[in-house]
C-alpha cells in the first residue's frame, strides 16, 4: 500500500482524526473504499466513475483524497463541480471549513461564481449618468446605490433586485475593459479572481465549468484535477454549452442594449451622434426587432402547442433576420470607428461582435451547418429558440 493510501485509511479509521471529532463515529467501509479508489485514480492520472448511495459520506470521500493529492504532487489547484447550490453551500460552509479546522489548517478554498453575479461599477455609473433605468425603477435604483456603497463582494445574492434591473449593472465579459477600466482597482470580480488564484480548491457549478471549457479555459484559474458531484446532470449541461442557440430573448437583449422603444440604450450615450443619424439607426434596430418577432412567432406556430420538436429539414424556417441585423451590425461598427471616446469604442465593438455572433448562431441552426449535431425548436414560457447540440459529447469531454 502506498504512503498516500495508508494516510487516507488513517483519516477514516475509527481512531483517526475525523473520528475524534464525533461522539458516535462509525467506520463506513464504502466511504473508505471510495476514497481509496479516488486516490488511486488521481495518482495514476486516469478517469473514475463512482456511484455512491445515501449515507456513504461521499463529500469527505473525495475531498480528502483531493487535498492529499495536491499536497503530495506538484499540483496547484483542483476543482469540485456540483449541479445544485445546496451542495455548493454544504461544501463551502460545512465540509471544507471542517477539514480546515481539524485536518488541514493551511487549506485555501473558495466558491467560484459566474461573472453575471457581480456588480460592474462602470455599468452602474453609466446607467446613472445616462438615465438608462426605466420609469418605475427608482426604488430599485435607490436600493442598488445604497447597497453598492457598502457591499464588500458585489454579489447579486446580497440584494433583492429584479433580474431586469440587475442585468443593466452586472458584469458581462465582453463589455469588461479589464485593466483599462477606471474602476479596475475597485472591481468586485477582479478581487474574486485574486482569491481564486490563491485557492487550492475551487468549488463551482457545472454551468460555470463548461462555460470555462467553451471559452478556451479562460474563466477559471488553471487546475490539475476535477471531481463532478451530481454527475448525472453533466451531459445535459455540457450539451447546452457545447451547442448553438438562437433565441428571441437573446435577440431582444442585444437590441435593447442598442436602443429601446423607450429611448434607452448605448445610442443615447453617444454625444457625437447627431439626431438624424440616431433616428436612422434606432429605426433599423426596430426593424430587426419586428423581423425577430415575426421569425420566432413562425417557430412558435410550427411547434403548435408542443414544448419541443426536432427539426429534420434544413431551411424549415426562412431567415428574415440576418439581412437587417447585418445592416445594423455594420452601422454599429461604423459608429465604433468614428467615435472619439475609447470607452464608447470598446462597448460598440462588443455589441458589433454580439450581432455577428447571433447571425452565426441563427444561420447554423436554420441551415443545419454542423455535422453530427441534432437540431430542434423549443418554447419555454416566453422564450422561443432554435438549438443545435452535438449528438455525442463524450469524445469532446475527454
Amino acid at each position: 500500500m502506498s504512503v498516500e493510501l495508508a494516510d487516507i485509511k488513517t483519516c477514516f479509521h475509527g481512531t483517526g482524526p475525523i473520528a475524534s471529532c464525533f461522539v458516535n463515529y462509525e467506520d463506513r467501509p464504502q466511504q473508505l473504499e471510495m476514497a481509496g479508489a479516488i486516490m488511486n485514480a488521481l495518482m495514476e492520472d486516469r478517469h473514475l466513475i463512482v456511484e455512491a448511495g445515501t449515507g456513504v459520506g461521499k463529500s469527505l470521500a473525495y475531498l480528502i483524497p483531493l487535498i492529499k493529492y495536491f499536497k503530495s504532487e506538484e499540483t496547484q489547484r483542483v476543482v469540485v463541480s456540483t449541479y445544485t447550490k445546496t451542495l455548493q453551500r454544504q461544501l463551502v460552509e460545512n465540509d471544507l471549513p471542517f477539514l480546515k479546522e481539524h485536518l488541514f489548517p493551511e487549506l485555501r478554498f473558495t466558491l467560484c461564481l459566474g461573472s453575471e453575479n457581480y456588480l460592474c461599477l462602470r455599468r452602474l455609473a453609466l446607467s446613472r449618468q445616462h438615465g438608462l433605468f426605466e420609469a418605475g425603477e427608482e426604488d430599485n435604483l435607490s436600493e442598488l446605490l445604497s447597497w453598492a456603497a457598502d457591499t464588500e463582494t458585489g454579489l447579486h445574492m446580497e440584494v433583492a433586485l429584479p433580474l431586469k434591473v440587475w442585468s443593466k449593472v452586472s458584469r458581462e465579459s465582453d463589455l469588461c475593459h479589464g485593466r483599462d477600466c477606471r474602476f479596475y482597482n475597485k472591481c468586485f470580480y477582479q478581487k474574486a479572481k485574486v482569491v481564486e488564484r490563491k485557492s487550492q480548491i475551487l468549488v463551482t457549478n457545472h454551468h460555470l465549468f463548461f462555460a470555462n471549457m467553451a471559452s478556451g479555459w479562460n474563466v477559471l484559474p488553471e487546475f490539475q484535477a476535477v471531481v463532478f458531484d451530481e454527475g448525472h446532470e453533466i451531459e445535459r449541461v455540457a450539451s447546452d454549452y457545447l451547442g448553438v442557440e438562437a433565441s428571441n430573448t437573446r435577440l431582444y437583449y442585444l437590441l435593447n442594449s442598442i436602443h429601446t422603444p423607450r429611448k434607452k440604450g448605448i445610442l443615447l450615450r453617444l454625444r457625437s451622434l447627431d439626431t438624424g443619424r440616431l433616428s436612422e439607426i434606432a429605426a433599423l434596430t426596430e426593424r430587426v426587432r419586428q423581423q425577430g418577432e415575426r421569425f420566432f412567432l413562425n417557430v412558435s406556430l410550427w411547434l403548435n402547442g408542443r414544448k419541443s420538436i426536432r427539426v429534420r429539414r434544413k431551411g424549415q424556417f426562412m431567415d428574415i433576420i440576418t439581412e437587417h441585423l447585418d445592416a445594423l451590425r455594420e452601422e454599429i461598427g461604423n459608429l465604433a470607428d468614428t467615435t472619439v471616446s475609447e470607452e464608447e469604442k470598446r462597448d460598440l465593438k462588443a455589441i458589433e461582435e454580439r450581432c455577428r455572433a447571433f447571425i452565426q448562431s441563427l444561420q447554423i441552426t436554420v441551415n443545419q451547418e454542423l455535422e453530427r449535431y441534432v437540431y430542434w425548436a423549443e418554447v419555454d414560457g416566453r422564450r422561443v429558440r432554435l438549438v443545435a447540440t452535438p449528438v455525442e459529447t463524450g469524445s469532446i469531454l475527454r
